[in-house]
């Protein structure tokens, strides 16, 4: 009746990490990409990258993060916190293919943020691309 699956095992780095939830391939019914959870730890930024065919929903559960986001062909920045709110109610921001973007956790406390991805991850074809939000300084 209750089917319990491990997906896949967690990346960790210094920045923290990020754990698979859900594939479409593995049982979710009709079309589905990717579920995931990040945790970013305080101070430091993830992302700052871009999809060509893949959107990306984020929704922070605990702690705060800022979504930074540049579009790419008209060089638009812009920036969303994304937080619960007293209540626990949440922000979600849809991220459209060929917005570079990152999340940064400014916070003194860990923040985890679900993400859904409308493709899984497949690493002979991520289309994911490197390429920095804001300039370095």
């Amino acid at each position: 009746m209750i089917l319990v699956k491990t997906y896949h095992p967690v990346h960790r780095d210094e920045r923290g990490y990020v754990a698979e939830l859900l594939r479409g391939s593995e049982g979710a019914v009709g079309e589905f990409g990717q579920l995931l959870v990040t945790v970013a730890n305080p101070g430091v930024e993830k992302g700052n990258h871009y999809h060509t065919r893949k959107r990306e929903w984020f929704c922070c559960l605990s702690g705060a993060v800022e979504l930074v986001a540049r579009d790419r062909a008209t060089g638009e920045i812009e920036r969303v916190t994304l937080t619960p709110d007293e209540d626990g109610r949440t922000l979600t921001a849809e991220v459209p293919p060929n917005v570079t973007h990152s999340i940064i956790n400014n916070g003194d406390v860990p923040a985890c943020v679900l993400l859904y991805v409308t493709e899984e991850y497949d690493e002979a074809d991520s289309d994911t691309f490197p390429d920095l939000v804001l300039p370095p300084d």
